[in-house]
């Protein structure tokens, strides 16, 4: 397996040499990064050939792209940077709207705030639960900001804002990823570059995200009381 990956590796580089896009591989952009279930990881040693030299591709826990990706795939750190962001977001609106309505709000907190923790969020939606309370705690944070219903409970809050919460906005986010990939898909363009049995894997591992939200979505709506829900 291993092996195959550096044969596919070095013909990605052999590709990139002769189309003039070259790899920077001495700057440290190429990056070894490892998941597995267990705490057993094949430390295979990747390399690369630049100038006639074979140097070896550095391995790290965690890779800083567009996103940060972890070696758990917890987006722990991408989601800590985030809600830092929308906290500086959350002051600034503070300092410069000391009077907000219910209108204004509105529309400052979905064009700066939600949409700052929304935007790719069917990549990173976290699911272990500190994570996602950690997520929602700057939604509680931020409706506290209009003075009508600062003294309401959370979900009052929501209610007379007409908000839903974080983690069902995730959900519904994640949904119509999965609607408009199975109804907008270019299948008869695809069904000639990839084989029918791959199509089938593609759209039953669609099918069951779509499942696993409709089910989380159930349980959330049976279990998360009024009351169980803190200010």
């Amino acid at each position: 397996m291993c092996t195959d990956l550096q044969k596919g590796f070095c013909a990605l580089k052999e590709w990139s040499d002769y189309w003039l896009l070259k790899l920077n591989v001495h700057v440290k952009k190429c990056n070894v990064i490892s998941s597995s279930y267990s705490n057993t990881i094949i430390r295979y040693k990747y390399s690369a050939s630049v100038d006639n030299m074979i140097i070896d591709l550095e391995r790290c826990n965690k890779v800083r792209d567009l996103r940060v990706v972890d070696s758990k795939l917890s987006f722990s750190d991408n989601i800590t940077k985030k809600v830092n962001k929308a906290y500086s977001i959350l002051c600034i609106i503070k300092r410069n709207f000391q009077h907000v309505d219910k209108v204004a709000f509105v529309l400052l907190y979905k064009a700066l705030v939600q949409s700052h923790l929304e935007y790719a969020n069917t990549v990173w939606s976290p699911y272990q639960q500190y994570l996602i309370e950690v997520v929602e705690k700057v939604q509680k944070r931020a409706t506290k900001l209009v003075h009508n219903c600062k003294h309401l409970p959370y979900t009052d809050r929501l209610k007379y804002l007409k908000l839903p919460t974080l983690k069902l906005g995730m959900l519904n986010g994640s949904r119509k990823t999965g609607n408009r990939f199975l109804i907008r898909w270019p299948v008869c363009t695809v069904r000639n570059r990839l084989s029918k049995n791959l199509i089938n894997v593609l759209c039953i591992y669609i099918l069951i995200i779509l499942i696993n939200d409709f089910y989380c979505l159930r349980v959330s709506a049976d279990t998360d009381a009024p009351a169980a829900i803190t200010r």
